[in-house]
């Protein structure tokens, strides 16, 4: 049942032993179940100071849950599994056994009562990092221990750890994701991603940084976030909702050369989007639609690569500069490719994981 699944699953985190698919199955009994985050950070607190008003809160849902667990009789069903039926009972015992499982219950809600206390002892004093990946061709959600939620574009990878416990809520990100961030005005979430950072309070954006890329992407729906470079950090950019700031870096491949070399230029570019209903196009991944708008077709391709797990090889170096604009649900990569044909005047074959595109020879009278 979700009640002994979420303490098994509690019990593997203090132990730093949870796999990234049972962390993310937790984090999902806390969506369905609000009531059980406070428990959670109960049971994986840090030994730092905490308010008694934060002690009060989290002891009382974590004892309302389980006086709700025994009024239900998941105790007495666990006395019932290990004990004989009273049919084959001496009467003469059968008290007995009825204390015994009267004592099972008292020791079970004694060692859930000790279990905050055993935790806090015993936990690992560092915070394991973990990673959520969503492959080519995948998408992934998470919810972290604050309650914000993460959707995950595919070809990316989120970095973070098990609980949020410091001044601030971190994370890392390499590729692309869409954040609902929980409010938390003493705690600032700030996602690392590229060499920029980008610090909210509470909002929902859609962050593209996916190292190989020309640009980085961050594009704001509704809140107010705060775009800062790492080489830059005094330099911060605000956005407004509606609004989408590119930056571009030039290569750094100065690392091994021992002639000092000037930085390379970083460009910025802040530009407007449309909003409707709490959506723009760049967010759009996460309702299953494939959105290029007058993208060059070199761009289209890195996207199609990651969305159906292909390579795409465009072999006409004019056909990779053409812009091309459309939006596909639930299309196949074939369907995609076919649409595309019509304002593209290309030819396509698909070989296994590979894809070989070039352009259609215009024929001679």
């Amino acid at each position: 049942m979700d009640d002994e699944r979420f303490y098994w699953l509690i019990n593997q985190v203090n132990a730093g032993n949870i796999l990234d698919e049972e962390l993310n199955e937790l984090h999902q009994l806390m969506e369905q179940n609000p009531g059980l985050r406070n428990i959670y950070a109960l049971l994986t607190a840090k030994a730092e100071p905490q308010s008694q008003t934060e002690k009060a809160e989290a002891m009382e849902a974590y004892m309302a849950h389980y006086a709700k667990m025994q009024l239900a009789g998941h105790f007495d069903q666990a006395a019932q599994d290990s004990t004989p039926s009273p049919e084959n009972i001496p009467s003469g015992k059968k008290k007995t056994i009825t204390l015994y499982r009267r004592l099972i219950q008292v020791a079970a809600i004694l060692l859930l009562i000790g279990l905050p206390l055993c935790f806090m002892m015993f936990r690992k004093q560092r915070d394991t990092e973990l990673v959520l990946i969503a492959k080519k061709g995948e998408k992934n959600k998470i919810v972290l221990a604050d309650g914000t939620k993460v959707w995950l574009n595919g070809d990316s990878k989120l970095f973070y750890t098990k609980s949020f416990t410091g001044a601030t809520r971190s994370v890392s990100l390499s590729g692309e994701a869409y954040f609902e961030v929980a409010h938390d005005k003493k705690h600032p979430f700030i996602i690392s991603a590229n060499g920029i950072k980008v610090k909210v309070l509470g909002t929902a954006f859609n962050l593209k940084a996916y190292p190989d890329d020309e640009n980085t992407e961050t594009t704001l729906i509704h809140g107010l976030v705060e775009v800062s470079m790492d080489d830059q950090p005094l330099s911060r950019i605000s956005l407004k909702p509606g609004e989408k700031l590119r930056v571009h870096n030039e290569l750094k491949d100065h690392k091994q050369e021992t002639v000092k070399k000037e930085q390379p230029t970083i460009l910025l570019s802040k530009s407007n989007v449309e909003i409707a209903d709490n959506k723009a196009k760049e967010s759009l991944w996460t309702e299953n639609k494939l959105v290029f708008d007058d993208e060059p077709f070199q761009n289209i391709a890195v996207k199609l690569g990651r969305w159906y797990n292909k390579e795409i090889i465009i072999q006409d170096e004019d056909l990779k500069r053409i812009n091309l604009s459309g939006t596909y649900e639930n299309y196949t990569l074939e369907q995609v490719l076919h649409a595309l044909q019509y304002a593209g005047r290309f030819n396509y074959r698909i070989e296994k994981n590979l894809v070989y595109i070039q352009s259609i020879t215009p024929t001679k009278n």
